[in-house]
């Protein structure tokens, strides 16, 4: 999924969970929950460089990543101005899963290492085994930012 729609579904488990502990728990699951859906992307690529190089053969990869950033920024913005402060940090907690890849492209791949742990199998090893990437998942990634958008407004 986009990094949008990651912060939309965080957003809202943290505006409709009234318990601070598992809204951060859900919203972090939910990133993993929906990367199982078909969702936009090209698979190929096991690790960060290969998969950004499989990325950038394909022109639809630039409009796609034009969109999400545009809307990662409204939503920001209309967030901060709703003074919805706990909600925005369960959907920045959503997106961690995606940070952490690159995370591990900077202080590990780059450096021929491998990162080890609980956090790095859930991150990185759970977490491409379960990607189902297609370029007509585009299509999911509009159904699901649109339902949770509309859904969103209704708890603002």
């Amino acid at each position: 999924m986009t990094i949008t729609n990651h912060l939309l579904a965080g957003t809202l488990i943290g505006l409709t969970v009234s318990q601070p502990e598992l809204a951060i728990v859900l919203a972090y699951s939910s990133h993993f929950a929906m990367d199982a859906i078909p969702h936009y992307g090209y698979p190929g690529g096991h690790d960060f460089t290969s998969s950004i190089i499989e990325q950038k053969k394909h022109k639809l990869t630039y409009p796609v990543v034009l969109l999400t950033t545009i809307t990662f920024i409204a939503l920001l913005i209309f967030i901060m101005h709703k003074h919805q402060y706990f909600a925005l940090i369960a959907g920045l907690v959503a997106v961690i899963p995606d940070g952490f890849l690159v995370f591990n492209y900077y202080f590990y791949e780059r450096k021929k290492k491998e990162m080890k742990g609980l956090l790095a199998y859930l991150n990185l090893k759970f977490h491409g085994k379960i990607q189902f990437e297609r370029p007509w998942g585009v299509i999911t990634e509009v159904v699901v930012a649109t339902g949770l958008f509309v859904l969103l407004l209704r708890y603002i």
